[in-house]
């Protein structure tokens, strides 16, 4: 609801809106199992929300507490403002949304500084705005639905860089530290930024013009590239910031709408309970199935057009 009147209020001709908006939903996760009704609210939620939105970033809690304590920022007084069960899900999240934002924001500290190490601006937009173009076009469909971005963030300590440091820095975060629960083999692609400090920033850059980081990410190792059919392309944009204050290296990614177990779970409930029910809850699935489908056709590779 919030999205709708955002779009129909604020994101028209006559207004220009500099920064993303961001807004957080809960869907059911971890107890799904004990509520159908639960799945299928989540489903109809998540659809509704795509037909709103540019992009949906979905969270695991379990993920959130499984990701690595390196990548949790120290956050002064988090335990003032958090509850105890959710102040160590919360640093992940945060450092997640952290380089998301702060990505939009150019970081020079000396104008003398070869440009080619600080690399391009990167804006949140540019996390969807790649996939979104791969979309087929449909007549029927009044919008596309958002993007389903999978996050992931890593790090690695090191003072030197090659490719095996890239492979360890990837391997951190596609599997190590990846933020909710999918399979990397099965997206469409992603968006990743590499940051971290001056000095360590320009011993990558070779690499990062090269293509070499580009060429880890899209490998038999992560996203298999190779492995689609017909004439669509698997895509890894990479993009690079210096960012002071920081002693290591990050990598922060968005893999484009791959698989995802839990999701998968709820729809395949939905789809059950549209079909075979007779319930007031059945014909709510029905009178909004469009919008379900348009979503939930665009998750797994090979549902690229």
């Amino acid at each position: 609801v919030i999205a709708d009147m955002l779009r129909d209020r604020v994101l028209d001709e006559d207004k220009v809106v500099e920064k993303p908006m961001f807004s957080s939903v809960v869907i059911p996760s971890e107890y799904a199992s004990q509520s159908g009704r639960a799945k299928v609210n989540g489903v109809l939620g998540m659809a509704r929300i795509a037909d709103s939105v540019d992009a949906i970033i979905p969270f695991d809690n379990r993920k959130l507490r499984d990701a690595t304590r390196d990548i949790k920022p120290r956050i002064h007084d988090i335990e003032r403002y958090n509850p105890p069960e959710y102040t160590d899900l919360n640093k992940p999240l945060v450092s997640f949304l952290e380089a998301f934002t702060m990505s939009s924001i150019p970081q020079v500290l000396d104008q003398d500084v070869d440009l080619a190490i600080r690399g391009e601006v990167f804006d949140p937009a540019d996390s969807f705005r790649p996939v979104q173009d791969k979309y087929p076009y449909d007549p029927d469909r009044e919008v596309d639905p958002a993007v389903v971005l999978a996050p992931v963030l890593g790090k690695i300590h090191a003072s030197s860089f090659d490719r095996s440091k890239l492979q360890m820095l990837a391997r951190k975060a596609l599997f190590q530290n990846k933020l909710a629960d999918f399979d990397p083999t099965t997206a469409w692609g992603g968006t990743f930024l590499v940051y971290g400090p001056e000095e360590k920033m320009a011993s990558l850059a070779p690499l990062l013009d090269d293509g070499v980081l580009r060429d880890v990410l899209g490998g038999p190792d992560f996203l298999d590239r190779e492995s689609v059919s017909g004439v669509g392309t698997v895509d890894v944009n990479t993009h690079r910031l210096v960012t002071p204050y920081l002693d290591d290296v990050y990598l922060w990614g968005t893999l484009w709408n791959p698989e995802m177990p839990s999701l998968s779970e709820m729809y395949e409930h939905a789809l059950t309970v549209k079909q075979d029910g007779n319930s007031q809850l059945s014909a709510g699935i029905r009178d909004e199935w469009g919008r379900v489908e348009a979503l939930f056709d665009c998750l797994g590779r090979e549902n690229m057009p």
